[in-house]
């Protein structure tokens, strides 16, 4: 999908419009409801317009991709292990507007690892460890997680 995000006359350098072209794909594979390994890839390109140094319009991309996968231990108690990776990806000549990040290209990894259990009814109970590795100057951290998602 692409197109413009602005109208053509008032905004940007000699009054011209900014474009964005947005993709993605995913794929799943199943074995019955023993084992399930999920895919996505996602990425966005934009203009900008950069007022503060020579005015002009750049490019900038926005691209990420996970990798999930959960495998069924325990049918009578609909019990499951799942794992996680994902990536998102920042591309441009500046820093994101309104950061505090000093760097313009830079990246986000998140592993995440743990037990669902499918509780009567249908709700989903999730326990959960995350591992996020974020750029230099934010550091990184860890969260454990319990959600519940309700079903009704």
């Amino acid at each position: 999908m692409g197109g413009r995000f602005n109208d053509d006359f008032g905004t940007g350098p000699q009054q011209a419009g900014l474009n964005y072209f947005i993709f993605g794909a995913d794929a799943v594979f199943r074995w019955k409801d023993i084992f399930r390994v999920q895919f996505e890839y996602a990425q966005r390109e934009s203009e900008r317009y950069d007022a503060f140094q020579t005015p002009t319009v750049f490019s900038e991309r926005v691209s990420g991709y996970y990798l999930e996968s959960e495998l069924l231990i325990f049918r009578k108690r609909h019990i499951s292990l799942f794992a996680r990776y994902d990536r998102q990806l920042h591309e441009s000549p500046l820093t994101p507007l309104g950061s505090q990040l000093t760097t313009d290209n830079f990246g986000v990894d998140r592993l995440t690892y743990g037990i669902n259990w499918t509780l009567p009814g249908g709700s989903l109970l999730m326990i959960n460890h995350e591992i996020w590795n974020l750029p230099q100057e934010l550091g990184s951290t860890n969260v454990v997680g319990i959600r519940w998602a309700a079903t009704f």
